[in-house]
């Protein structure tokens, strides 16, 4: 689980280093995800094994968000 984290941790830091521009929306979207994966992950290190799997899903859904800034996708439109 941790090794997980730790790669979504490693993309997040390294896609932050390409200097991709992101609309304020997705600046938002992302910001609010990084805050509740940092949660999850704090709570899934004490063993709670819901926020393991919700920190998993949520890293998920925040890096196809900067996916979608990527390629200049609105963050309204369903995928």
């Amino acid at each position: 689980m941790r090794q997980i984290i730790l790669v979504v941790a490693i993309v997040l830091l390294l896609t932050t280093g390409c200097s991709i521009w992101m609309s304020p929306q997705y600046q938002q979207l992302v910001e609010m995800s990084a805050n509740n994966v940092a949660e999850l992950q704090r709570r899934c290190e004490v063993n709670d094994i819901p926020a393991c799997k919700e920190g998993c899903k949520e890293s998920s859904v925040t890096l196809n968000r900067i996916v979608d800034a990527l390629h200049n996708r609105d963050p309204n439109t369903p995928q």
